[in-house]
Order: C-alpha cells, then structure tokens, then sequence
C-alpha cells in the first residue's frame, strides 16, 4: 500500500512516500496554501505529480495551512483527486495537534513558524482558535514577525545616528529586503543565526508579543510546532518562565511525528 503523507505551511510542503508504512522518499514542493492558488498554481501542481508516475493513485493525506475551513479543504482534495491520488486533506493545525499530543492526547498548541496561532486540541477535536490573521496584521512570533522588529529597531538607530555594530555587521552583509515581501523579512532570523549575531532581546520581544497577542497568560501549559519556534526555543522558554507559562514541548516540523503516527492516522 503506497501512502503519501505531506505538510504544508506558508512558505513550502513536506512529503513522506511511505510503502508498507516505510519510508521510501522524502522531498518538498511549494506551500499548498490558499493564498498561492489560481490556474497556474494547480496546472504546476498537476505537473509535479504527473512527473512521478508512480506516486499517482496513492493515498494521500495532506495537512495544508489555509485548510482550517472544510469548503477550501474539499476544494484542495478535489484537485488532487483530479489528477488521480485518493485525497485526504485537513488542516496543518490538524497535523500540528496529531505531531504533539497523538489522536488520543490534549492540550494547548502554538505554531510559530510563518504564520502563528494558538488552539486547543482534544482527540483530534480543534477548538478556540487565536491568531491565524496572516503577516500583515498578524504573525507574531515568526520569523518574520522578527524580521520586522528588526528593520524597525535598526531604522531607529538609523535616524538616531547611534547604530550598533551588531547592526552594522549585520545589514553590510545582506540587501534590506522590503518590508511587504514575507519570505525575504523571515529569512533575516536564520540569516543572523548564520552569521552568530545577538539579537536575543529582539527575539525575546517577538515572542512578548506572540503571548500578548494570543493571550497566554500565567499558569498555563503549551507545546510549539515551527521552525522559528524550533530554532528559539531557548530564549522561548527563558521568556515563558519569566511570564509563568510551561513550555511542554518543542517539534520543528510535524511530519515527522506523523510518520510515526500513520496507523491512526489512516485508521
């Protein structure tokens, strides 16, 4: 039995091609999510797929960003039933829930990856949704929610002519990308990763804000799904701590979880 598992967040889809329930081929595509479709969007998708002809005909089971509601879920399962997989899609809060607590478990889940949103999950059940709004109003706790505080922070010190050489360092080495480009914003968080600059306090005010703005509050329990979150768990739990919220369990991507979980994922 060939099963297809995938995952797609904002910026790009993980897949596992699993035959007996082993892997046999890992790769990526781009993000599945609503936000890229139109006519060219699903014609790529329907070359990707035709381009591997063995795959077609396989069960699919896609958790996609953007899915949450079951109208643009049927309509993603519909395209892909249509170049001929059997398709199963919901939600990646779906995906992030199962990776987390299993189809049995419960508890409260963030995703800080490249979009951000908090949610209960109960036995497969999702409930009381918060954030989820997209970067231009939303996003904080991403990437790219950093990538703007940031440019903003630098912008700052610009017009008050006391920039720091961390600033300095940083920016000679990259183009300041515009601010209304999502990817370029939050590939400056692995871009000072890469290049061992301190920006713990900036961080750390991105990740305020992420409880600010999804309401965490003190006593409370949450695990984490995303690669931000991944990457920053540190600083993450330094700054929970401090807030009184427990910080249970960091994943960086929840296909690999759910590789581990494909009997009741199928079942």
């Amino acid at each position: 039995m060939l099963i297809i598992l995938g995952e797609s967040g904002g910026t790009k889809t993980d897949w596992v091609v699993l035959k007996n329930k082993q892997v046999i081929e890992r790769f990526t595509s781009e993000s599945y999510h609503p936000v890229n479709w139109s006519q060219e969007f699903f014609d790529r998708v329907a070359e990707f797929w035709t381009k591997k002809p063995d795959l077609l005909g396989a069960q699919v089971y896609l958790f996609s960003a953007g899915c949450f509601k079951d109208q643009k879920a049927k309509e993603l399962q519909n395209v892909l039933e249509s170049i001929g997989m059997h398709a199963h899609v919901s939600s990646d809060l779906q995906a992030a829930g199962i990776a987390l607590y299993g189809l049995d478990g419960c508890g409260k889940v963030g995703i800080m990856g490249t979009g951000s949103v908090v949610f209960d999950f109960c036995k497969g059940a999702i409930s009381n949704v918060v954030g989820g709004k997209g970067h231009e109003i939303g996003d904080q706790g991403s990437a790219y929610y950093f990538g703007k505080l940031l440019i903003g922070s630098y912008a700052e010190q610009l017009q008050n002519n006391s920039v720091e050489n961390r600033f300095e360092s940083f920016f000679s080495k990259i183009s300041v990308p515009q601010l209304d480009d999502k990817y370029n914003v939050a590939q400056l968080a692995s871009q000072c990763h890469e290049l061992g600059l301190d920006f713990t306090e900036i961080h750390s005010q991105n990740i305020r804000a992420f409880i600010l703005e999804h309401g965490l509050t003190a006593g409370e329990s949450i695990a984490l799904s995303g690669t931000y979150a991944w990457y920053m768990q540190d600083v993450i739990k330094d700054v929970f701590d401090k807030k009184g919220i427990f910080l249970k369990e960091v994943i960086e991507r929840p296909i690999n979880q759910l590789v581990e979980q494909i009997d009741v994922i199928i079942d």
